[in-house]
């Protein structure tokens, strides 16, 4: 038996007309274009859930899909890691120097210092500013 597709086909390139087709080949024809939108749908399922990093994240850990290589996941995140490093180092410097700044302060003893009064000032000024 012809594939009902081909068959109409060559019914057209022969210019004949489509309704000599049999009803067999027609359903067939249905039955093929049905399994076509099926898996549109189906394509088109999995695409969207490609784009949701949470579907994609427990597909990987059910082994779903494949978990990219460390190599692969740097290449994607080198600068969010890179900015998240240097916000963390930053974060953890800012507190040793208002932790410094604080014992400078509690510790100045004007008497000693002619110029501690002013390093007290300058220490709670800091201590008080808010951060840009």
């Amino acid at each position: 038996m012809t594939d009902p597709v081909s068959r109409m086909r060559e019914l057209l390139d022969a210019g004949e007309r489509l309704d000599l087709i049999s009803g067999d080949d027609l359903r067939a024809l249905l039955d093929r274009l049905d399994a076509a939108e099926k898996a549109r749908d189906e394509a088109e399922a999995t695409i969207a859930g490609l784009s949701d990093p949470i579907a994609v994240h427990r597909n990987m850990l059910r082994g779903g899909i494949a978990q990219p290589s460390i190599a692969n996941i740097l290449h994607l995140y080198a600068g969010k890691v890179v900015d998240a490093a240097r916000a963390t180092a930053m974060q953890a410097r800012c507190e040793a120097l208002e932790a410094a700044l604080r014992e400078m302060s509690a510790n100045c003893c004007p008497a000693l210092c002619q110029n501690c009064s002013a390093n007290r000032d300058i220490a709670n000024a800091a201590l008080t500013q808010e951060p840009s």
